[in-house]
């Protein structure tokens, strides 16, 4: 059912003119939001090397791709 309006907004003209400048809104708050995110950054974690060790565990529990040898054992 997604797949329908998404192919619709994708072939009809009508709807793609308006979706440019839609897009060009995300892409300026993207901009802002690394700005933001590097505020919160040192308050996150405050060890880099530990917080990359949890996100590589968080990735094997939760990745259906868990039992395979992960490409961060490599």
């Amino acid at each position: 059912a997604p797949a329908a309006p998404v192919a619709k907004a994708v072939t009809s003209p009508a709807s793609s003119q308006p979706a440019q400048p839609a897009m060009e809104q995300p892409a300026a708050a993207a901009k802002e939001a690394p700005a933001a995110a590097d505020e919160q950054v040192p308050e996150l974690k405050p060890k880099p090397e530990r917080t990359l060790d949890q996100i590589k565990e968080q990735l094997r529990s939760k990745s259906p791709y868990s039992q395979r040898k992960s490409p961060w054992d490599t």
